[in-house]
């Protein structure tokens, strides 16, 4: 089923990431030419691993689709570096953003708790930072909503498993998408966005220090 599609337009959604600082060099380079890009990766690609990765992970990007200049390493590192999460199986990368802090607060606290579960830091760490930012999306987006006609297969919305969700994913990513509108599983009435097009976002913003502290069980939000 290909769902509805609905025009997005967030002058100020919000990402929350672990670090200010970018993870490749290159992707905050004052680049005019795409390909330029491309030769700085190779550059930094001899002493980065990290760059190394992204080398191989920007050939997924058409030229035509890769935003440059400031704030471009927040919005490119999700597509360079893809990751498997709800709409992706990790062969390809998905932006993600809240409707507000709070919404995207709540979506990091549960993947935090999940790697927390799964590493020995669960027995240290009390409280992590997080840096939010804003950012504008603006395009047309599919509508897998709940309220959308017709419906998305509920599976989709699954707390735990993915797999439905991937598929969906998958499906509208290869008949050209430029990403999803969808309800967030971890802050119910309020809404996400996941975009497979980087030319979809820009305006990238700070928009201040969130704090996440684990109990041991779950990680909450603190401040947003």
């Amino acid at each position: 089923m290909i769902a509805p599609t609905t025009r997005l337009s967030w002058p100020d959604a919000y990402r929350i990431v672990s670090s200010p600082d970018a993870p490749i060099a290159a992707l905050s380079n004052l680049v005019a030419r795409p390909e330029d890009l491309e030769a700085l990766l190779e550059i930094e690609a001899m002493t980065n691993p990290v760059a190394r990765l992204a080398r191989e992970g920007i050939a997924n990007v058409p030229r035509e689709e890769r935003v440059l200049g400031a704030g471009a390493a927040l919005i490119m590192t999700p597509f360079v570096l893809p990751a498997v999460s709800r709409f992706s199986d990790g062969s390809y990368g998905v932006f993600y953003a809240g409707d507000e802090l709070r919404t995207a607060g709540e979506e990091r606290a549960y993947h935090l708790t999940e790697r927390l579960k799964e590493s020995h830091e669960s027995e240290i760490v009390l409280r992590a930072e997080g840096y939010a930012y804003k950012v504008g999306i603006d395009c047309m987006l599919h509508d897998v909503r709940r309220s959308a006609t017709p419906a998305p297969p509920p599976e989709i919305y699954d707390l735990d498993s993915y797999d439905a969700a991937q598929r969906q994913g998958r499906l509208l990513r290869d008949e050209g998408s430029h990403g999803l509108l969808y309800e967030s599983v971890r802050r119910p009435r309020f809404e996400c966005a996941g975009i497979f097009r980087p030319k979809c976002i820009g305006n990238p913003r700070p928009a201040g220090v969130v704090y996440f502290d684990w109990d041991g069980a779950k990680v909450t939000v603190v401040g947003a």
